[in-house]
This record gives C-alpha cells, structure tokens and sequence, in this order.
C-alpha cells in the first residue's frame, strides 16, 4: 500500500511543480513582456489579412512567420470583432500554455532516461524565453517547434518504432522553425 502512494506521488510531484511554473508564468504575463515588437509581430498578420500580399507587398524576412499567424488573426478578428484589446495579453497566456504543453511532452519523453533530470530540462524550458520575448514571435514559435520535433525524433530513436506520419509531422514541425528564423 505505502509502495503505491509513493509511486502515486512520485508521478503527481512533476505535473505539480511544472503546473506551479506555469502559474508563476501566467501571473507574470498580465504584466508584459517586450517593449516595441509585441505589436510588430501581429501586425504584420493583420495587413496580410487585409489585402496585402507576401513577398510582394513587404521584403522582410519576418513576412514569412506573420504568414503562419494569419489564421489566428482571422479567428480573433471572428470572436473579438473589430477589436484588438487584450490581443496582447490572450498571446501571452497562449504562449505560457504552450509552454506548459511542451514541457509536460519534454517530461513525458525524457522521464524514462531520469525522472529528475526529466524535469529539470521541461523547467528549463518553460522557463527560457529568448529576448524576453514571450509571445507569439518568430523565435518563440521557432523554438517550442524545433524543441518537439527534436522531442520526437529521440523518442522514435529510443523506441526504434518510427511511424512515417510521426516523422512527417516531425518534419513538418523542423520546416515552421525554419519559416520562422529562416
């Protein structure tokens, strides 16, 4: 009976600490991140959503990243309505969620190997933010992609049970890193 308590906690500790983190994180998100490029990222979006076209309308290399973000405007734009407020604010908490899903998929592959440095590595992760840019931006879509196609690819080595649609999908995740730090 004590055996199964114990493994009980021993797997409940790790979710409970990477949920406490991304309390912490989502508590420090209502507060703000960046200074200038928050609304560059989305808004770039925004004029594509209104008419202008990649490559042609604009030369910059982060066109290629507001193009993945279309979709998202268009659904905020759907359920806010013309209004952006709490654009911002939503992406952030967004972020932090998506945060929360690798690290928990970075615990849940790497346990095997050690439960300790398991989380170690999913803490780690949730807590980098490259620039202190924690939002929607290129490097932080770059780097929670490129993190779990990597993820996934060890997990394939591990196993050696390497599914073509888990490589695709694996794939396809290294090819938006890429489309976001080209």
């Amino acid at each position: 009976m004590e055996k199964t308590i114990n493994y009980k906690w021993k797997n409940t500790v790790p979710y409970l600490i990477l949920a406490a983190v991304g309390i912490c994180l989502l508590y420090r998100a209502r507060f703000g991140f960046i200074w200038s490029d928050e609304s560059y990222y989305f808004e770039e979006a925004y004029r594509f959503l209104q008419g202008d076209a990649p490559v042609v309308d604009d030369w910059y290399t982060s066109q290629l990243y507001s193009v993945l973000l279309i979709p998202y405007m268009y659904l905020w734009k759907c359920i806010a309505g013309i209004g952006f407020s709490y654009l911002f604010l939503f992406s952030r908490y967004l972020y932090v969620i998506i945060q929360f899903i690798a690290a928990v998929i970075c615990y849940r592959i790497l346990r095997k190997r050690s439960c300790k440095a398991a989380l170690i590595a999913a803490v780690l992760f949730m807590l980098f933010c490259r620039g202190n840019i924690a939002t929607l931006s290129y490097y932080s879509i770059c780097t929670v992609c490129l993190f779990i196609a990597l993820l996934i690819l060890f997990r394939v080595n591990e196993s050696e049970k390497g599914t073509i649609p888990v490589m695709i999908f694996s794939g396809a995740l290294s090819g938006i890193a890429i489309i976001c730090n080209p």
